[in-house]
């Protein structure tokens, strides 16, 4: 009897421990969702529309850089770590060989389109975000939740802290901006690099993470926010009118939305995944479990987005703007899932081509536009890539299953 009671305590308290792990992680990707959403919505004229535009635009250049510097290493230690406490995974090698080059040549694009200062603090909070994340995937695996929840209120939450603070003072600017940026990855690492749990009987490792992830991370990206990327290079130097900044604002809805999904995903897609080889008949039966969600699933996003467009302060957003971002914001969770399905079974080949078609089909769309920024077509850019993606996901064969880490 004292052994199942002993047995149930444990479970109550592992299961206590990932529910704060999990509501860590959610809280912290919609913090920095909402905290954008407030920068592009000119509500309370928090900032300048120029300044919001540069800001929500320099991360999300950022981000690309980081998804590709990183390469995946943090599936990679959660998973070595998870399975061998004993074992640690050594950043500096990795750090050196690989993500600094990586952003480097990186940052030497931001620096072309924004400014050699947004250059320098792309690559050196690439660098900084990439440190702390090989130890937040370590303390993770290893069930140091309360460690990694302060590590992330560090990394967005401080920085739009800082930013709101300053701008307030009215000593905000792009420079200033960046800076502020720079200093919360600085003081997260600085944290982690303190927490950080490496007794000295624990074994060291690398690894050769298949740079194909990298590439693969990358075309993740660029299938959701391709439309973002374009408008940074084809507008930053212009004049942002209203209709830019509505447009920016937007896309903060499905991305919002993506934030929250990401992290659900951990809980749905191991039990809803798609297996192959399989047929439409058998995916349309596995999801007849859920299909009370998917009742509610359309109207429940038609109110947020209606809600989402009344927050906004400026001219009124026309109603069939909304309806790319609706389509792009409904179809992030069978993409996510299809994305997801693939990399479990080793199908990363086949997943990188079927995202490398969709980005082409967003850039040649991307070209009809001829003068100016045209803000409908750029809107239609991602959930058409989104389209592809499935289309050629659930039409095609997966091909070769391979081992993703060496």
């Amino acid at each position: 009897m004292n052994n199942e009671h002993i047995e149930r305590k444990e479970k109550r308290c592992e299961l206590k421990n990932k529910f704060i792990g999990f509501i860590s992680l959610l809280g912290s990707g919609v913090v920095a969702a909402v905290g954008f959403m407030l920068i592009a919505s000119q509500r309370w004229s928090l900032f300048d529309r120029h300044l919001a535009a540069f800001i929500i635009l320099f991360v999300q250049w950022q981000t690309l850089g980081f998804a590709v510097s990183k390469i995946g290493i943090e599936h990679l230690i959660f998973a070595v770590v998870s399975n061998d406490e004993k074992k640690y995974f050594a950043a500096g090698k990795f750090i050196v060989k690989t993500v600094v080059p990586i952003s480097a040549v990186f940052s030497l694009a931001v620096g072309i389109v924004f400014s050699p200062w947004a250059g320098f603090v792309a690559l050196g909070s690439i660098v900084l975000d990439a440190y702390s994340l090989i130890i937040m995937a370590d303390l993770n695996a290893r069930g140091f939740y309360s460690v990694t929840s302060i590590a992330n209120l560090i990394n967005y939450p401080l920085f739009f802290i800082i930013l709101f603070s300053l701008n307030y003072a009215g000593w905000l600017n792009t420079e200033v901006a960046l800076a502020a940026f720079l200093i919360s990855s600085l003081l997260r690492s600085l944290w982690l690099a303190r927490k950080k749990y490496v007794p000295a009987h624990f074994e060291g490792f690398s690894s050769d993470v298949n740079l194909k992830m990298g590439v693969q991370q990358a075309f993740n990206f660029l299938m959701y926010r391709m439309d973002q990327i374009l408008l940074s290079v084809m507008g930053l130097k212009a004049h942002f009118d209203e209709n830019i900044s509505m447009y920016i604002y937007m896309a903060k809805f499905p991305e919002t939305l993506a934030s929250v999904i990401v992290i659900l995903g951990t809980v749905i897609f191991p039990k809803a995944y798609v297996q192959y080889p399989f047929t439409i008949r058998l995916i349309g039966s596995q999801f007849k479990r859920y299909k009370l969600f998917f009742i509610g699933y359309v109207p429940l996003f038609i109110v947020l987005i209606y809600a989402y467009m009344k927050f906004w302060n400026g001219k009124s957003s026309p109603y069939y703007l909304a309806v790319p971002f609706l389509l792009n914001s409904l179809l992030i969770i069978f993409a996510n899932n299809i994305t997801y399905s693939m990399l479990r079974q080793g199908y990363l080949q086949r997943l990188i081509v079927n995202m490398l078609v969709a980005v082409i089909t967003g850039l040649l769309l991307a070209l009809t536009i001829k003068d100016g920024i045209n803000v409908y077509v750029l809107s239609w850019i991602v959930p058409i890539q989104m389209v592809t993606f499935l289309i050629l996901s659930l039409s095609t064969k997966w091909g070769k299953s391979i081992e993703l880490h060496a």
